[in-house]
């Protein structure tokens, strides 16, 4: 396959590669066997992994830091990059877990089809009077499905009840749906938000045997790839409706290929179908959902990472805010992912260790990273839209008042300077949003600046409601 060879000067420099050894084996050699055979990032068979591991423990367990807390095994991951940049090589090396289960199903699906019908004539030869119950088609056991229409997933999952995932080899598809709608406000958009939480989902039909179907506890996990420009047209849309921020997104620099001839070892593939048939077969054999705990010491871990993500979203702009909002519940999601990891097999699971919260924090650290990257690199709002997203972030965050240094402390990748700072101050005051204190004084001889502050005019800040 390709191996990597990063282009020097690249615009995604910034990147920084998924941190492996926070995963527990099998799943950290398979990772890095596939990607040494695809010749990829490792983040590229991480993020489809996540959303396939999320699936096979399905809706048997949840994981809860307290009693109004709870979070389902649901991972929606999407990987960016250019044609050719070896996504789909890398969403294969996941979706082939999947994809050996669904064709046994389909050939045991199949294999029923030839009784039913035998047994369906049989019933409608026979007398109304005596021929009893209608037989009852069969129904096959779905893994994945490709179809990201919301109706069309509902139907699946009416007849799964460990819930189905989503693996599509692009996702502008799944954009594309929500298009049909202003602003994502009508139609899937709603439905999918909700099936992100794990609550419950309907859909009404007008034709069919079925008028209603009601999904509760549904468990969607989402994977796919998607290239740069069609990722730019989805940010406008998706970003205030929340759809973007309930995703983990991978982008990597892009980099020329060379072949190599380096395998994914046998043993590391049969390890991995070992621990997927594992969480399957938990997952099905559970009656009611499980819930999962923190110990004492994973829960002062919790409470450390919790106090601070929300700390991290007061202080940000609107457009951060987004998806950090959001990382409080992935951090939980990954932990139970690597709990189940590491207890796999196991009848009676034990609370969530220390250790594994941290590995789940550490994670969590790298996506909110690269969530931010990504942000950055696909903001196509407008200047307006940007500078009124400042505007609340200042009345919110002191309530009208922010020195030039306060600003850059923020968020010191979009203002990497003190200058660039100060200009986006300066540009509010210029605006009529409220002064700009940045003069200078002279002492022995030399320029010294102020504390420069920005003081707010609170009455340009009413819709911000701070």
């Amino acid at each position: 396959m390709n191996a990597i060879k990063q282009k020097p000067g690249n615009e995604l420099e910034n990147y920084v590669p998924f941190p492996v050894e926070h995963l527990p084996e099998p799943v950290k050699n398979y990772v890095e066997q596939a990607a040494a055979a695809v010749g990829c990032p490792p983040a590229y068979i991480v993020l489809p992994l996540l959303s396939c591991l999320g699936q096979s423990i399905g809706s048997g367990l949840v994981v809860s830091p307290g009693d109004t807390w709870e979070a389902p095994p649901i991972f929606w991951t999407a990987i960016i990059g250019e044609s050719g940049t070896t996504k789909s090589p890398a969403l294969r090396t996941v979706k082939k877990f999947f994809k050996d289960l669904e064709d046994k199903a389909h050939s045991d699906y199949e294999s029923k089809i030839p009784q039913y019908e035998a047994d369906l004539a049989a019933w409608k030869s026979t007398k109304k009077s005596v021929r009893g119950d209608k037989p009852v088609e069969p129904t096959m056991k779905r893994y994945y499905v490709d179809d990201t229409t919301m109706e069309a997933l509902v139907q699946v999952l009416d007849e799964n009840e460990h819930g189905v995932m989503v693996i599509t080899d692009e996702l502008k598809a799944w954009f594309a749906g929500f298009d049909r709608y202003v602003k994502g406000k009508g139609g899937d958009a709603p439905k999918w938000l909700s099936a992100w939480n794990g609550d419950e989902i309907s859909v009404d039909r007008k034709s069919g045997d079925k008028k209603h179907t009601r999904i509760c506890n549904p468990v969607v996990n989402l994977t796919g790839t998607i290239q740069p420009d069609t990722l730019r047209k989805a940010v406008a849309e998706h970003v205030e409706n929340g759809l973007f921020a309930r995703l983990l997104f991978a982008y990597p620099p892009s980099y020329p290929q060379t072949w190599n001839s380096n395998k994914i070892a046998e043993e590391a593939i049969l390890d991995m179908e070992k621990l997927v048939g594992q969480l399957i077969s938990a997952r099905d054999k559970s009656e009611d959902r499980e819930t999962v705990t923190l110990d004492e010491a994973a829960m002062n871990v919790w409470e450390r990472f919790f106090n601070e993500n929300q700390e991290l979203i007061h202080l940000s702009e609107s457009e951060d805010a987004y998806p950090l909002a959001k990382h409080d519940q992935y951090a939980l999601r990954i932990a139970l992912v690597l709990h189940a990891i590491k207890h796999a097999g196991v009848v009676d699971l034990p609370a969530i260790s220390k250790e594994t919260l941290e590995a789940a924090v550490g994670i969590v650290h790298w996506f909110r990273n690269e969530t931010m990257r990504v942000y950055r690199i696909f903001d196509t709002r407008s200047d307006e839209a940007k500078q009124k997203d400042l505007v609340c972030f200042i009345a919110r965050r002191n309530k009208g008042t922010i020195t030039v240094r306060e600003l850059q402390n923020s968020n010191s990748k979009k203002y990497p300077t003190a200058d660039s700072a100060r200009i986006s101050l300066n540009r509010l005051a210029e605006d009529g949003f409220g002064s700009f204190d940045d003069s200078t004084f002279r002492l022995n001889g030399i320029n010294k600046q102020i504390l420069s502050r920005f003081d707010f005019i609170h009455d340009q800040g009413d819709e911000c409601m701070w």
